[in-house]
């Protein structure tokens, strides 16, 4: 229903950021196609993904919309962005009970997952950040058809995920190294297989209620 709202849309080349952190505020925009991340920069260049972003996930919650933005959103992949009316999105919460709920849900999940992101940073091995992106990846995609059991697109380089997991590219890929040789994963291309989900979820941590779902969600062989 939320594409009923869009005014414009863009396309954005991998690699290009979309809106820059301290940049004003102006829009209100969902990935409608291709990963995107939020990140920060310090000052010696080193950065680090704070969110990803998938197809339908809005670029900013609804609801938290500072004038400026605090972050840097870049583009994964090939990313096309629809711009919504944020005043026709009010209106349209006020009558339609059903998207308020989802955009609360939205905003509830995009804390869950970066409280998990905190917890992965702080306290899990490498490995076990790696499967823990891994199943949460599977999960969000499945639940809107876009992971094909056990298997999805998972674009993301080994660079990319080195600055979401706070590791180095060496350490990400010792970790897949790990999962493939325990016959975990298995990665082709761009294209990532999950063969064991049930271990993998164990190994992970990973945690259902967090994303409102259930052991069983997304895989019947979970």
């Amino acid at each position: 229903m939320l594409f009923g709202l869009i005014v414009a849309t863009k396309s954005v080349p991998t690699g290009v950021d979309l809106f820059y952190e301290g940049e004003e505020r102006r829009h209100l925009a969902l990935v409608a196609d291709g990963w995107a991340c939020h990140y920060k920069q310090m000052a010696d260049g080193r950065r680090q993904i704070i969110s990803l972003l998938l197809a339908g996930d809005l670029c900013q919650p609804f609801g938290t919309m500072p004038a400026h933005m605090t972050d840097t959103l870049v583009a994964l992949t090939p990313l096309t962005v629809a711009y919504l009316s944020a005043s026709d999105l009010r209106e349209l919460c006020k009558t339609n009970p059903r998207i308020e709920r989802a955009l609360w849900w939205d905003l509830q999940f995009t804390k869950e997952s970066q409280n998990e992101l905190i917890a992965s940073l702080g306290r899990r091995d490498a490995m076990e950040r790696l499967a823990y992106l891994y199943c949460e990846l599977y999960f969000r995609l499945a639940a809107v058809g876009l992971a094909d059991r056990p298997e999805f697109a998972f674009p993301m380089t080994q660079t990319a995920a080195a600055d979401l997991l706070g590791l180095s590219p060496v350490h990400v890929n010792r970790s897949l190294k790990s999962l493939k040789n325990q016959g975990l994963v298995t990665l082709r291309g761009r294209v990532l297989r999950i063969d064991k989900l049930s271990q993998l979820v164990d190994l992970s941590g990973f945690q259902f209620t967090n994303y409102h779902l259930t052991r069983d969600a997304g895989s019947g062989s979970v």
